[in-house]
């Protein structure tokens, strides 16, 4: 796979050109100065932490509040992975007929959607909670695919506005980000657990049961509708993008955009 992914050809550009501007110093602090970049990485962050509590007390929803055995939770993991490989094919045919931001929103719609049915389920509800799998599975395709595909468009507008290029420095940001928010979900899943009086030991009760799948699904919503409110009416759409690279292309004959 890496043997086909094409490489602009390298060539000395004329000292004039952006090209030769944007060969400067990385800088955190120039990166932070890209509006359309810090509204991308904070929608991508809350619905990372949003997926990222979800994920955290998965286990628990399948024995707690469905009174599952353990020894199925990983049907339930296939179903939802096989979901989201099943999303990526979704994506490409949706992909031509939205932008990516909305159809990254109607994917995060989607999970809200599913989500705030879970805690109407119960012990034994089991095809019902494979449908929330099988949706939120394909929503996980758009947050894996789109946000990343952005972001690659959001580089071009940052070489073409601030005469600049840095998209190592942008993804670096953005696997930090998505990492610091898995971290917070870790931290603050089990935390709000604890405080929903459930025990690994012991019977769960009806009330425990529902504050579970009301941690497990509500706030996810709450998160995922955040970010669909900062990312809808996200300005760098397909069209406003392709100005962007037949700018870049008029500006420097020797940048070549890469296809996202």
């Amino acid at each position: 796979m890496m043997r086909v992914v094409p490489e602009p050809p390298v060539s000395q550009p004329d000292k004039r050109t952006p090209t030769a501007i944007a060969a400067q110093k990385p800088s955190w602090l120039a990166l932070f100065s890209n509006r359309l970049w810090l509204r991308l990485l904070t929608a991508w962050a809350l619905n990372g932490v949003a997926n990222g509590i979800a994920a955290v007390l998965f286990p628990i929803i399948i024995t707690s509040l469905l009174g599952a055995p353990a020894s199925s939770r990983g049907q339930f993991l296939l179903i939802y992975f096989l979901s989201a490989i099943g999303g990526i094919a979704l994506m490409r045919l949706l992909g031509p007929h939205m932008s990516k931001h909305r159809l990254w929103c109607a994917a995060m719609l989607a999970a809200t959607g599913a989500f705030a049915l879970v805690p109407l389920l119960g012990e034994g509800d089991l095809i019902g909670f494979m449908a929330v799998c099988v949706v939120t599975g394909i929503a996980l395709a758009a947050d894996l695919a789109l946000p990343p595909s952005i972001q690659a468009d959001v580089v071009d507008w940052d070489r073409w506005r601030f005469r600049r290029n840095h998209p190592a420095l942008s993804f670096a940001g953005a696997s930090l980000v998505t990492k610091l928010a898995l971290g917070i979900a870790v931290v603050t899943g089990p935390l709000l657990v604890s405080a929903s009086g459930w025990t690994e030991t012991g019977p769960v009760s009806n009330s425990v049961a529902l504050r579970l799948a009301m941690i497990y699904a509500w706030i996810p919503c709450v998160l995922k509708i955040m970010a669909i409110a900062i990312v809808w009416n996200f300005p760098l759409d397909e069209r406003r993008h392709d100005m962007v690279r037949s700018r870049l292309r008029r500006y420097s004959g020797d940048y070549l955009c890469a296809d996202n």
